[in-house]
């Protein structure tokens, strides 16, 4: 068992002016109540809490910067490494099965988010989010394919999302998120970076800064903002959203980077999540969540603190059989490199619990729980140290 250690909040803020906004359950817009924030400077240690006793086998290393994995209902596993390619693992072995000629690799961008679609059996669908060369401006976008049924190559290319912005400037490829998600009613979640630009997260009609929300074919479906936005924007107002969970009743967080302060776990919600980092592209000093500018911003539901530890790929975890686990968010964490869980109170927007899980893998990138709740992790060291762990109930 590794080292696990547990923290429990005592103290929830609830921050004066933050307006009541809304969030999606099982397609229905609901009423919410006011955030709780909870920081680092709210949290007493509690005694070290034990997990259930689980398995942890590396299904493959040797990998340079694998960013997200996917699993069928099969079993089958589909990853994405950073450099531009989408493989499937055989054998124990990396078998690339895409290399799009137009994926753009620099900085912070590359081959990014990846998901299969709710029906995947059926349709085949395979979503990757990726920085692309295509046009004659570069941009983030996100592609749609079939895994043939020998599943050793993807067919039918769609690109369903383009133009979400990229840093051509001082920083190539900053701030370019980029995760995608499908929740159990087939509707495409997309959480996307600002491109270090400081009008895109306040602006309705760039991509940039948001999380989306789409049907299969990339186009914008009810319940998202609305009005002057862009159709297919459901929340805006974000720096660079690294993670997605979403529990199956259309329920979830996003995670985000901070600053030099605060990464962040939001509820989400539509509306504006407050970060706003103009003139120029002012960092330091600008908070998260510019309740000065914006009283209505929507506070996250927890922080980092000071300083960050950035947080990248977000899950929820079910089944009994993780015990202390069951219902927590997991949290890949790069900088301080471990996975972090976080165990909410029943109103699910204060943490009454959060512990250090794998403090001994390096620098993480990803968390994902497949189908038959085994859980799988992606490494982010580079130079072809990468793995990818799965735990299992022993």
């Amino acid at each position: 068992m590794r080292k696990l250690i547990a923290y429990i909040f005592v103290a929830a803020t609830v921050v004066a002016g933050v307006a009541s906004f809304t969030y999606l359950v099982n397609e229905n817009v609901v009423e919410a109540p006011e955030p709780n924030l909870a920081t680092k400077e709210n949290i007493s240690v509690l005694a070290n809490g034990t997990l259930p006793e689980f398995s942890r086998i590396t299904l493959v290393d040797n990998l340079t910067k694998p960013w997200d994995v996917a699993v069928s209902a099969a079993g089958e596993v589909f990853f994405t490494e950073k450099g531009g390619t989408i493989s499937r693992l055989v054998n124990g072995k990396r078998k690339v099965i895409a290399a799009p000629l137009d994926a753009r690799v620099e900085g912070e961008a590359g081959m990014m988010g990846l998901a299969l679609d709710s029906d995947f059996e059926t349709n085949r669908f395979l979503y990757a989010c990726f920085a692309s060369n295509s046009d004659s401006q570069p941009d983030v976008r996100v592609v749609r394919w079939q895994v043939a049924q020998d599943a050793n190559s993807l067919i039918d290319r769609t690109d369903i999302i383009t133009g979400i912005p990229y840093n051509l400037s001082t920083f190539p490829g900053r701030h370019s998120g980029c995760r995608v998600r499908v929740d159990t009613g087939g509707v495409v979640w997309v959480g996307t970076g600002d491109a270090a630009i400081g009008t895109t997260p306040q602006n309705p009609r760039s991509l940039g800064g948001k999380v989306l929300r789409v049907d299969r074919d990339g186009s914008g479906i009810e319940g998202n903002i609305g009005g002057e936005f862009d159709e297919r924007i459901f929340s805006f107002g974000h720096r660079n959203v690294q993670g997605l969970a979403l529990g199956g009743d259309g329920f979830g967080y996003s995670a985000e980077h901070g600053s030099d302060v605060d990464d962040e776990l939001n509820m989400l919600a539509t509306g504006n999540f407050g970060w706003d980092p103009v003139p120029g592209y002012t960092e330091s000093g600008t908070p998260m969540t510019d309740l000065d500018s914006y009283p209505n911003a929507i506070e996250a539901v927890w922080l980092s603190g000071d300083p960050t530890i950035a947080v990248s790929g977000a899950e929820f975890i079910e089944g009994e059989q993780w015990g202390l686990l069951n219902g927590a968010v997991l949290l890949a964490v790069q900088k301080d490199q471990h996975v972090r869980a976080l165990l909410f109170n029943d109103d699910a927007r204060s943490v009454a619990q959060e512990f250090e899980v794998l403090d001994d893998i390096g620098r993480v990138r990803s968390v994902v729980q497949a189908p038959n709740q085994d859980i799988y992790i992606t490494t982010d060291n580079g130079g072809g140290s990468d793995q990818i762990i799965r735990l299992s109930i022993k």
